[in-house]
């Protein structure tokens, strides 16, 4: 009953919002465009969120459980355990992001006594370095979120020389190349040519595009098209995968 109680106090984040870059400070200054939509229910928050920076757009798609409990999940491809719990009427979320190092994220959302804004503080660490970041968000129309709940183009549609994960959506691509990066400790030039991620001079594409096929004849055949074996499975953030055991040091 008491949990019941805390839930029906809890306010509801729910609704399209759009960052207001003047009132916030943003932890990547190359970001001129951001907006979430978020939907909650009883036991969670589904957070859509549309941002462009350097790289171009990018949609993430983020769950929260409310909990207290951590939850498996993924930030940016990337594995992570995810916590969620309301806080003095605050939506308190803890990451730990398993990245070539751990990372961890803190993150506030707080709604304002009318309604209207949304405060989202996030501290933490980031590819190695301190993360801190406030953005104030504002209440949009719910016409507003329109775009967010179509679906994005597809990788095919945006990148050139595609020929695997065509009809992937264009971010879980990315998501993908991150994946793939931390399974083999590379870098985006392990595959890529540098500034020119289209073109096939770099051996290894091809030869990453191989191993993606083979993963998934293995899935095919043997696990009834579920995604058990990947990168990881034989990389271990290894570029070269070892043969036989190897003595601890």
């Amino acid at each position: 009953m008491g949990a019941s109680l805390g839930l029906a106090q809890s306010p509801d984040l729910s609704g399209v919002w759009k960052a207001n870059f003047a009132q916030s400070s943003l932890d990547d200054p190359s970001i001129t465009s951001y907006a979430i939509l978020l939907e909650q229910s009883a036991g969670g928050l589904k957070e859509t969120a549309d941002t462009v920076n350097r790289y171009g757009p990018y949609r993430s798609i983020t769950t929260y459980q409310f909990s207290g409990r951590e939850a498996r999940g993924s930030v940016h491809g990337i594995p992570a355990r995810i916590k969620a719990a309301w806080e003095g009427g605050a939506l308190v979320v803890d990451m730990r992001i398993f990245n070539t190092q751990l990372e961890t994220l803190h993150k506030t959302y707080r709604l304002a006594g009318d309604g209207k804004t949304l405060t989202m503080e996030t501290s933490g660490t980031r590819e190695g370095r301190p993360a801190q970041s406030k953005v104030i968000f504002e209440k949009q129309p719910d016409a507003a979120g329109a775009l967010l709940r179509q679906p994005e183009q597809t990788a095919a549609q945006r990148f050139k020389n595609v020929q695997l994960l065509k009809d992937v959506p264009a971010s879980r691509f990315i998501d993908a190349m991150h994946y793939f990066t931390l399974s083999v400790g590379g870098d985006c030039e392990t595959c890529h040519v540098h500034e020119d991620f289209a073109s096939d001079a770099n051996k290894h594409k091809v030869t990453a595009r191989k191993m993606i096929t083979m993963t998934r004849g293995i899935n095919e055949q043997y696990f009834e098209g579920k995604n058990e074996v990947r990168c990881y499975s034989c990389h271990h953030g290894m570029k070269h995968p070892q043969i036989a055991p190897m003595p601890k040091p």
